[in-house]
């Protein structure tokens, strides 16, 4: 199955190289570059009703928050320390237009790294900033304002739960940042929440990580818990191959009733270990409807962010490709709703690009937004039909 995969994703990509008849190739993608760096995840990009995008991230020791439009152009950029090690992971914008962030610092001297949270106004001045955790190392992943104007918030601790190991760890805050309800989901291997949902259906609440330390090595993990977060199940994937999985990222479709989870897999490339890019299709409880797999046997894939197209025909996401040995670069993949792929397109950015983050305009236009190299951040806006549209 691998094989034939990579058949069909070798025939899209020299379908996606064809040049228009005069030779040239329709390429419309701009690309705008901005210091500093994203912490690897998909949360720490948000766009607002306007389609400007807010950015947090770290710039060497500082953490930052930045504006720009959806080409790219800086509205305001703000660089403030949190105090000790600090990094942002997460940004949110309430519909009062404040900003939260989260993450992790060591500001705390003596207790490890500590969940942090910090509250912005609209134009990035702190407001407050408050941490959470115990003597271990306890970070917040994933943020979301809920439907009832809170905030929620779930992270990785040590501190709480079962031995040494991570577990899911959930706050909700009022806007001021008073503790609502905190919980903890202590299993015996070690959870990472990449994705947090406010389901469309009566509020509940998924989180979607990863579960190692298994004789199965890493699997994909499914919890869903009420909208106050006492535990209605958890649900561990079964992984076909044996290998480690990471999903970086999901969204609900059909109206809560099935979502879209995507990631990456251990795969052996070469005779070493590379990975896979996956897309699976999983019903209310977790369970897969269908799996599909992007890469063959002489690219490295991974896939950290998923949207669904505005007119239903599937799926947009970005990650990052390896075609040669060391050289990774950002990439477009679209899939149509049965998850068979339409389209693998490398962005030909510098060396170490990765795309953490897809959205789409009024337009259905792609925007990306990742990491190159290692001290830059880059936006890519396909603002016209070309190369890198739909």
């Amino acid at each position: 199955m691998k094989k034939i995969l990579g058949l069909i994703l070798c025939t899209v990509v020299l379908l996606c190289c064809k040049k228009q008849e005069d030779g040239s190739i329709p390429n419309t993608l701009k690309i705008s570059k901005h210091s500093g760096q994203i912490n690897s995840s998909e949360n720490a990009v948000v766009m607002d009703a306007d389609s400007n995008l807010f950015i947090c991230g770290n710039q060497g020791p500082n953490i930052f928050i930045l504006k720009t439009t959806k080409e790219g152009q800086t509205l305001w950029r703000k660089e403030f320390s949190a105090g000790g090690t600090s990094k942002a992971y997460g940004i949110v914008e309430t519909d009062d237009h404040s900003l939260f962030i989260c993450g992790t610092t060591t500001r705390n001297s003596g207790n490890g790294y500590d969940m942090l949270v910090i509250k912005t106004t609209a134009t990035g001045d702190t407001l407050w900033t408050k941490t959470f955790g115990g003597t271990g190392s306890d970070i917040i992943y994933n943020i979301v304002e809920t439907s009832d104007g809170n905030i929620l918030l779930a992270a990785a601790s040590n501190s709480y739960g079962f031995s040494s190991f991570n577990d899911i760890y959930l706050i909700k805050l009022t806007p001021a940042g008073t503790v609502m309800w905190k919980a903890n989901y202590p299993e015996s291997g070690n959870e990472v929440p990449y994705k947090l949902i406010e389901s469309a259906i009566g509020g509940t609440i998924i989180v979607i990580g990863t579960h190692s330390y298994t004789s199965n090595g890493g699997l994909v993990y499914m919890l869903r818990t009420q909208n106050n977060g006492v535990p209605l199940f958890d649900y561990i994937m079964d992984e076909p191959n044996g290998g480690v999985n990471i999903p970086h990222s999901a969204i609900e479709i059909e109206n809560g009733n099935r979502l879209i989870i995507v990631g990456e897999e251990n795969v052996i490339i070469d005779g070493q270990i590379g990975t896979q890019a996956f897309l699976f299709n999983v019903d209310y409880s977790g369970s897969i409807n269908w799996r599909k797999a992007y890469g063959n046997d002489s690219t490295s894939t991974a896939l950290f962010s998923v949207k669904s197209n505005k007119d239903g025909s599937g799926y947009s996401t970005t990650g990052s490709t390896q075609f040669q040995p060391a050289t990774n670069d950002a990439v477009l993949i679209t899939a149509n709703t049965e998850g068979n792929p339409k389209m693998f397109r490398p962005l030909a950015l510098p060396t170490g690009s990765v795309g953490f983050a897809i959205y789409k305009d009024p337009l259905d236009n792609h925007i990306i937004i990742g990491n190159s190299g290692t001290d830059s951040i880059f936006i890519a806006h396909a603002p016209e039909k070309g190369w890198y549209s739909q």
